[in-house]
C-alpha cells in the first residue's frame, strides 16, 4: 500500500508511456503493476483511471516477441477487468486483440495460454467485448489452446469458461463458437476427464449455451453432445450445476427437431421431455 500511496501504479504508467521501446522497463513495470493490483480492486480501479490499459496494449504490441512482457500484460489485463466497470474499457483500448495475437504467437507456450483464457473470461462478459472477441479469432484460439494441451486439466476448465462466456446469450456468438470447434472441443474434454467437477460444469455449461441456437442442435447431435451430458448426469449426481445444464442441453434439443429429439430419447439413460 505504500507504494501505491506514494505514486507507484502512476509512475509505473508514466514509465512505460516514456520508454515505449526499452523491454526491460515493459517488463519490469508491467510486473510491477501486476504485482500492485493482484488483490485490489481499488488499484484496479487506480490503474485504468491513470491509462494503464493504454500502456499494458501498447506493450504488447511493441514488444509482441517478448514472452515476459506476453505474460505480465496479460495478467494485468485479466486483473484490471475483475472490476466489471473496466470491461469495456479493456475491450476498447484494443485488449481482446492483444490477447488473442499473444495465444496465436505463442500455441506452445502454456502459460500465456493460461492467462490468457482467464482474461478472456473476465474481459468478454459485456456483450459488445464477446463479438469483439468472436471477430479477431478468441473461439479458434481456445478451442486451439484445448486440443494442444489435451492433458493439462486447468487449460480444459478455463479455456471451456471462456467459451461459456463467449456462447452466452448472444446467438451470433453461438453459432460461430459451434463453428469453430467449440463442440467439439467440450465434448472432447467431457470425454477425457469424466470424473472432473469442474470441466464438466463449464463444458456442460458451454453446451447448453451452444445448443440453445436451433442452427448449432443437429451437430450437437452428431458430435456426441446427448452422450456426454448423459454421462455427466450420471458421474456428477451430486453437482446441481452440472444437472442443470445438461438438463438444459436436452431441453432444448427436444424442442423442435424430431430427428433431434429422437435420439435424446434413445440415448442410453435418455428419457422423453414427458418424463422430466
Amino acid at each position: 500500500e505504500k507504494v501505491v500511496n506514494l505514486g507507484g501504479i502512476e509512475g509505473a504508467v508514466i514509465a512505460m508511456h516514456t520508454h515505449t521501446a526499452h523491454v526491460g522497463v515493459q517488463q519490469y513495470a508491467c510486473r510491477m503493476l501486476m504485482n500492485l493490483i493482484s488483490s485490489s480492486n481499488d488499484n484496479q480501479v487506480k490503474l485504468a483511471q491513470f491509462g494503464g490499459i493504454d500502456v499494458i496494449v501498447v506493450a504488447m504490441q511493441s514488444h509482441s516477441d517478448n514472452q515476459e512482457v506476453q505474460v505480465c500484460g496479460i495478467t494485468v489485463l485479466r486483473l484490471i477487468a475483475e472490476v466489471e466497470a473496466n470491461r469495456k474499457m479493456v475491450g476498447q483500448a484494443g485488449g481482446i486483440d492483444s490477447v488473442v495475437i499473444s495465444m496465436k504467437t505463442f500455441p506452445e507456450h502454456v502459460d500465456i495460454q493460461l492467462q490468457a483464457a482467464r482474461a478472456l473470461i473476465n474481459i468478454c462478459g459485456p456483450d459488445k467485448c464477446k463479438l469483439k472477441g468472436i471477430s479477431v479469432g478468441a473461439a479458434k484460439v481456445l478451442v486451439a489452446a484445448m486440443q494442444h494441451f489435451v492433458h493439462d486439466v486447468e487449460m480444459q476448465a478455463y479455456a471451456a469458461w471462456a467459451l461459456v462466456v463467449l456462447t452466452d446469450s448472444v446467438a451470433s456468438c453461438q453459432v460461430k463458437v459451434a463453428a469453430s470447434g467449440g463442440l467439439e472441443a467440450v465434448v472432447a474434454a467431457m470425454s477425457a476427464y469424466p470424473d472432473n467437477d469442474d470441466i464438466q460444469n463449464y463444458c456442460t455449461w458451454a453446451l447448453a449455451n451452444m445448443s440453445e441456437n436451433p442452427n448449432n442442435q443437429v451437430e450437437v447431435v452428431m458430435c456426441g453432445g446427448i452422450e456426454v451430458a448423459i454421462k455427466a448426469m450420471k458421474s456428477c449426481l451430486s453437482n446441481p450445476d452440472v444437472q442443470l445444464f445438461a438438463c438444459s442441453t436436452m431441453a432444448s434439443l427436444c424442442r423442435k427437431h424430431a430427428y433431434v429429439k429422437r435420439r435424446v430419447i434413445a440415448a442410453k439413460g435418455g428419457c422423453s421431455p414427458a418424463e422430466r
